[in-house]
C-alpha cells in the first residue's frame, strides 16, 4: 500500500505557473481532491497462490464466470434495488486502474472487470456503446469483451440463472425464487 503523501515542495510551484500561464479558457485547481471515501468493490478475486487451476472444477456458483478471470476479477454488483446507473462503468474502470497501480507487479492482461447486473438495461448498453466496450456472447448470461484497455466480463443474473438453472443466483435476478430452501437461506442472510 501508498502511504498518503504530502505534495512535493515543486506541486504548487508547478501548479502556480501552469495556473499563471495556461489558456484563458482553462481554468486550474491545484491539490483536488476527487473522493472522500477510499474506493471500495463489491469483490475481489484472485486465484489462489498455492492451487493450480482447475479447468474442470467451475464452482456451484457462476459457472460460466471463473474461466474468465486470469489472475484478478475486480467485480462490482448491481442489484434490483440498486440496478446500474449512468457512470457505475466508469466507476469500475476507474478501480481496476486504481488496483492495478496498487499492484504493479500485475499487468493489465492479468486483470478482468466483472460486471454482475440483475438483467441488462437500456442504460447499461448505452454506457458500454458510450465507452467504446466490444462484448461477444461467452455462454448464457455472460458477454466477454475490452473496455479501454482491460477485459471486461458482463453477467446477467437473470439469464445465468436461468441456463445453470441456479435458484440461488434467480434471487438476485428478476425471477422468482422456485425452491424453499433458497428463500430460507435469504432470510438468514438479510436479517
Amino acid at each position: 500500500r501508498h502511504p498518503r503523501r504530502p505534495p512535493t515542495a515543486w506541486h504548487l510551484p508547478f501548479g502556480a505557473l501552469v495556473e499563471w500561464r495556461c489558456p484563458k479558457w482553462i481554468e486550474v485547481s491545484l491539490e483536488v481532491l476527487l473522493q472522500r471515501e477510499s474506493q471500495r468493490v463489491d469483490q475481489l478475486y484472485t486465484l489462489r497462490a498455492r492451487t493450480s487451476r482447475d479447468p474442470r472444477d467451475h464452482g456451484e456458483v457462476l459457472r460460466g464466470l471463473w474461466e474468465h478471470i486470469p489472475q484478478v476479477g475486480v467485480a462490482e454488483y448491481k442489484s434490483v434495488s440498486a440496478p446500474f446507473a449512468t457512470g457505475d462503468l466508469y466507476r469500475l474502470l476507474a478501480c481496476g486502474w486504481h488496483w492495478l497501480h496498487r499492484h504493479p507487479e500485475f499487468a493489465p492482461e492479468d486483470l478482468v472487470l466483472v460486471l454482475l447486473v440483475a438483467t441488462r438495461t437500456p442504460t447499461l448498453d448505452g454506457e458500454l456503446t458510450r465507452c467504446g466496450a466490444t462484448l461477444t456472447p461467452a455462454g448464457a448470461g455472460y458477454w466477454r469483451g475490452t473496455l479501454r484497455g482491460l477485459g471486461l466480463v458482463l453477467v446477467d443474473l437473470d439469464a445465468v440463472g436461468e441456463a445453470e438453472r441456479d435458484d440461488y443466483v434467480r434471487a438476485f435476478g428478476l425471477h422468482a425464487v422456485e425452491t424453499t430452501e433458497v428463500v430460507q437461506w435469504l432470510r438468514r442472510h438479510t436479517n
